[in-house]
């Protein structure tokens, strides 16, 4: 009984092995091409070194700068004033060496965009001061600047000479309509540098 048993299983076993292997339709591996692998000669001549490709970078700095002088104001006993301005400087240069961003932002020797406004030019009474646009020549603390200025409210221009030795800094106008204007302070920079790869 025992052995009719064995043998049954057996030949269900056998009826259901319809394959003796499987393979799967999915996943195939296309078209393979075996090329021969690059030569490769060992000669020290053909050796390249890699090379750090630098970086391009961007120096952004708003600042802030104060001082005392004469400006353009109603004539009176006094004719001092103090004019307070904001600024954006900006330069652009190449580096030899990547994540020059890590180091602390300094302008480099060269030349920059200076960019600003006195949004308070008090004297006698308050008013607003000038727009300007300014090319500068930098070294490494000493800055000298030329350009021009506008007064927004009446658009008196003039040109503008700004001289800086941070963080000192001096600055004379000469307005078409009032003429001279001297100030002297102090300036304050929020260097950052904005950088990408070469």
């Amino acid at each position: 009984m025992s052995r009719a048993l064995v043998v049954g299983l057996a030949l269900a076993a056998a009826a259901g092995c319809t394959q003796a292997r499987y393979h799967s339709t999915v996943n195939a591996p296309g078209i393979v091409t075996l090329a021969p692998p690059a030569r490769e000669n060992g000669s020290p001549e053909l050796y390249v070194p890699p090379q750090d490709p630098g970086e391009h970078e961007l120096y952004v700095a708003p600042g802030v700068i104060g001082g005392m002088g004469v400006g353009r104001h109603e004539p009176g006993p006094n004719k001092n004033g103090a004019e307070l301005g904001l600024y954006l400087r900006m330069a652009y240069k190449t580096t030899t060496r990547s994540h020059h961003r890590d180091d602390l932002p300094w302008p480099a020797p060269g030349w920059a965009l200076n960019l600003g406004w006195a949004p308070l030019q008090y004297g006698p009474h308050a008013e607003v001061g000038p727009i300007h646009v300014e090319v500068e020549r930098q070294w490494f603390l000493a800055s000298v600047g030329l350009g021009v200025a506008v007064y927004p409210d009446d658009g008196t221009a003039g040109v503008q000479l700004t001289g800086a030795f941070k963080p000192y800094v001096a600055r004379v106008r000469y307005m078409a309509e009032t003429g001279f204007e001297v100030f002297a302070g102090l300036q304050l920079e929020l260097p950052r540098a904005i950088t990408w790869s070469r």
